[in-house]
C-alpha cells in the first residue's frame, strides 16, 4: 500500500548537497520526526515569503521616494508662484494659460 501524500500537489526536483551535511540533516530530522521533503519546503516557504516581502519593501520604498519628490515638486511649484506674483509676471501667465485651455476652470 503507498504511503499517502503529504501535499496535493508536488513537484519533483534534483539537485546537489554536500554528503555529510545531507546525512547530518537526515539524522537531526529524524530525531524530530520530519523528512528532508518537509524541511525544504519549509525553508523555501520562508525564502519565498523574505522575497515577497523584499519586493513589498521596495514598493514601499519606492512610494517613499516618489512622495519626497512630489513634496519637492510642490515647494518648488510654490516658490515659482510667489516669485511670479512678486515681480506681477503670474497673472499674465494665469491667462495666457487660460487662452491656451492649460487651466482646469
Amino acid at each position: 500500500m503507498p504511503r499517502p501524500r503529504k501535499y496535493a500537489e508536488t513537484i519533483v526536483k534534483s539537485f546537489s548537497l554536500e554528503r555529510q551535511v545531507y546525512e547530518r540533516l537526515r539524522q537531526a530530522l529524524a530525531i524530530q520526526g520530519k523528512s528532508i521533503s518537509e524541511e525544504v519546503n519549509e525553508l523555501l516557504r520562508r525564502r519565498l515569503a523574505e522575497i515577497e516581502g523584499e519586493a513589498s519593501t521596495k514598493d514601499a520604498l519606492n512610494y517613499e521616494a516618489l512622495k519626497r519628490e512630489h513634496v519637492k515638486l510642490a515647494e518648488e511649484v510654490n516658490r515659482l508662484i510667489k516669485l511670479f506674483q512678486k515681480d506681477g509676471t503670474y497673472d499674465q501667465l494665469m491667462v495666457m494659460a487660460a487662452e491656451l485651455g492649460l487651466t482646469q476652470n
